[in-house]
């Protein structure tokens, strides 16, 4: 996993447990 390709798996996964 990238530094690039963390965050666009983080930032959907964060959305969705601080909707």
């Amino acid at each position: 996993m990238t530094i690039l390709n963390f965050p666009s798996v983080l930032v959907p996964l964060v959305g969705l447990v601080f909707p």
